[in-house]
């Protein structure tokens, strides 16, 4: 009998956490289907993604490089916009609690 994996997202981000604990925070968040890797020197950058693209090869676990992004400045993430030195609300979210 076949059946379907109730919170899909929500299983794969956990076992991601899980992976990738010794890590979190320190210079990768996950949300749901989004891992994102940070760094406040440049030259950090390579090495973190190469770190996390090593723990998931691991486990036979492969990323789509199409829909990798590399050194972003400007990203939005949960109805935030997160620049480099400061984070902003998604202005249009608050448009529609004033009205």
């Amino acid at each position: 009998m076949l059946f379907k994996l109730i919170n899909r997202l929500a299983t794969w981000q956990k076992f991601i956490n899980n992976l990738l604990r010794k890590y979190l925070n320190d210079f990768y968040t996950i949300y749901l289907n989004n891992i994102i890797i940070y760094f406040e020197k440049k030259e950090n950058h390579k090495k973190y993604v190469q770190k996390i693209i090593y723990k998931l090869s691991e486990i036979n676990l492969t990323i789509n490089i199409k829909k990798c992004k590399f050194q972003i400045f400007k990203i939005k993430f949960l109805n935030y916009y997160i620049f480099t030195n400061k984070i902003k609300i998604n202005s249009k979210k608050i448009a529609i609690i004033i009205k």
